[in-house]
């Protein structure tokens, strides 16, 4: 797994295995650079990156935190390596002060090979664009002009923040080679900074020493790296950039001149005092929703539980998302109620409110999406990015999400189980695991009969529950008719009739057909040759990872998927060979396969489940589940031959 190395700054260090002078001295673009034709740590990449810089530091004179990035990216393959031939960057804005990030000497280069001489095309004025993307962000980006197969591409810009106690990770591994790059952060030495290194890449090159820097007694971090290969991706990881090796920094104490230290080190209970004491969080969870928007049949009801999916049911019907993020409210109860649209926050705290109105012991839980990455090592409120209803109920612990139409109690959408999250109640706050605990089950199932044609007729069922369900429903009302193209009607290739897709009154998710098919049987003389499962065979191991296996595999859900299939043969027929039942097993019980075969006259009953018990598992058990995937996929190639008497 991935390794952390804490790096306190109250130290004295003098660690340093190369000189300072080996960092921070940008090269200019070579002609050897315009010339090279293809990567020489990957051969096969369609960009790869020659030289990035990240430079962060505070200014002494101004306390402003400084970050000065320089990049040179070559070309290969511009098809290729589309994501590097845009910069985009994000500013920050405070709302509740003038505070905002500045970007200055924004400048981007297009290198061109033309006649044995390198020519220029510069990033004009006029090709920069500014947008604002949120409340809190403004977005400054621009493309390079006139790039070629073979063009190197540069640019250098500096950030200049007012927010010193925040400095934004940065990423080492990239998604193609990276022949240098390094990470540097100078800060004067009355700042106190822990610096995290999480990943599994060791530096080439690494200076930390204490120095007089900027006119000042100062600390500097410096990291390089040289020659890294892309980063791999793997299957069934929910975020790999949680295990890309990164450097981050978190302000721990600033040491004023008149003697005063002031502690920025957080607490979660830090957080959450600091929490209820904001606008868009505390406060507003103490304003009061107008009178009568709870109606009164669900206050009077007496069973808890149902009275929590009464209230969750009101929310959802009452407010509509408008696809933000956020763990406050933008603006606030009363807002949402009489517009109908806000934020996860509005309409989550909103909940919160509406629960606890309704006599529901009830908290606002605090997270991080998969998507925003894990939770910092040290407790950060810049960690957190969306909020959810927890609710108490008989001494258990409920958690629900208005936000998402297709939600229920403890069925939640994908992208708030990533591992932990915080209950932030009045007094305390509570760390609570957030892996997905509610196994999702899928039932396939055909009842078909062979006819003496050789063609097979029947009716099909997919259904699922908890998850999928909610995720396939979600996915059916955004597009009915392209869910039914994409999940069936290109899946299968034979035709087939009176589909019909809907939710059920018990919330499992269904979709049926009928069909009549001419491909699913070989015909050789007076003999058919079938498999059993007909369609529902599995065709290919997901889990065909050549190399080591570096990372968890992450699945959401614990779940077992079943397949029925019940194939009745004409009569004059008989079965001249059935396959053999199978179960396989892993010995903590935690993943099994089985297959069961019976015959019942001139009926076959073919039977397969598999369960994987729960939502992650370490790396460690990847060879298990490539092992059973290996056995599901001969026992379920296997065929049986209907011979005509």
């Amino acid at each position: 797994m991935n390794k952390l190395i804490l790096l306190a700054c109250s130290g004295i260090f003098t660690m340093s295995y190369a000189q300072k002078d080996k960092f921070l001295n940008y090269p200019k673009v070579s002609e050897n650079d315009m010339k090279k034709e293809k990567s020489a740590i990957d051969p096969n990449a369609g960009a790869e990156i020659l030289y990035r810089s990240v430079h962060y530091f505070i200014d002494p004179s101004s306390n402003m935190l400084n970050q000065e990035v320089y990049s040179q990216v070559k070309i290969y393959d511009k098809n290729k390596a589309k994501d590097y031939l845009t910069v985009e960057l994000n500013l920050y804005k405070s709302t509740k002060s003038s505070d905002a990030e500045i970007l200055t000497a924004l400048k981007g280069t297009t290198y061109n090979f033309v006649n044995g001489k390198v020519e220029a095309d510069k990033v004009e004025k006029e090709d920069k664009f500014k947008s604002k993307e949120s409340k809190n962000y403004e977005v400054s980006k621009f493309t390079f002009p006139n790039v070629k197969n073979g063009s190197v591409l540069e640019f250098k810009y500096k950030r200049i923040s007012p927010f010193f106690w925040y400095v934004p990770t940065t990423t080492i591994e990239k998604d193609i080679p990276v022949v240098y790059t390094e990470y540097v952060f100078d800060m004067p030495k009355y700042f106190g900074y822990n610096i995290n290194y999480t990943g599994s890449l060791t530096p080439k090159n690494r200076h930390i020493a204490e120095e007089f820097l900027y006119g000042v007694e100062g600390r500097t971090y410096r990291f390089g790296f040289e020659n890294l290969k892309p980063f791999e991706e793997e299957e069934y990881v929910l975020n790999s950039d949680n295990y890309k090796t990164k450097v981050s920094a978190e302000l721990n104490s600033v040491a004023y001149r008149n003697g005063e230290v002031k502690n920025y080190a957080m607490s979660w209970e830090d957080i959450r005092k600091q929490l209820y004491e904001r606008d868009d969080f505390g406060r507003e969870l103490k304003k009061k929703l107008p009178s009568g928007f709870i109606p009164a049949d669900i206050i009077a009801e007496k069973d808890q539980m149902e009275k929590a999916k009464k209230v969750l049911a009101l929310a959802q019907k009452s407010f509509k998302w408008d696809r933000t993020h956020d763990f406050t409210s933008d603006n606030g109860s009363n807002n949402l109620i009489k517009t109908k649209i806000g934020n996860v926050g509005d309409i989550n705290l909103t909940l919160v409110k509406m629960l606890r109105e309704a006599g529901i012991t009830t908290n606002p839980l605090v997270l991080s999406t998969i998507n925003n990455g894990f939770i910092s090592y040290n407790p950060s409120i810049n960690s957190l990015n969306y909020v959810i209803a927890c609710s108490e109920i008989d001494g258990k612990l409920y958690i629900l999400d208005a936000s998402n139409k297709q939600s229920l109690i403890n069925v939640l959408p994908p992208k708030i189980y990533n591992y932990r999250g915080f209950i932030m109640k009045d007094k305390e706050v509570k760390e609570v695991n957030l892996e997905n605990e509610n196994s999702s089950k899928t039932f396939l199932t055909v009842n078909a009969t062979l006819n003496p044609d050789g063609t097979i007729k029947g009716s099909f069922s997919d259904k699922d529950t908890s998850l999928y369900s909610m995720v396939n429903n979600e996915r059916y009302e955004d597009d009915k008719e392209d869910y039914q193209k994409s999940y069936y009607k290109d899946r299968y290739k034979f035709p087939f009739t009176d589909i019909k897709t809907e939710l059920l009154p018990n919330n499992d998710f269904e979709t049926t057909f009928n069909f009549t098919a001419d491909n699913m049987v070989d015909a050789v003389g007076n003999k058919f040759i079938i498999n059993p499962l007909l369609f529902l065979n599995t065709e290919k191991n997901p889990f065909d990872q050549k190399g080591e296996r570096t990372m968890p595999i992450e699945l959401l859900t614990g779940y077992e998927k079943i397949k029925n299939v019940s194939l009745t043969i004409p009569e004059g027929y008989v079965v001249e060979n059935l396959p053999k039942s199978k179960r396989i097993v892993t010995e903590d019980k935690e993943i099994s396969y089985t297959y069961e075969v019976s015959q019942d006259k001139n009926k076959i009953n073919i039977k397969t489940s598999t369960i994987v018990a729960s939502s992650n598992y370490p790396k460690d058990y990847y060879v298990a589940f490539k092992q059973i995937w290996d056995t599901m996929l001969k026992k379920e190639s296997e065929l049986i031959t209907v011979l005509k008497k």
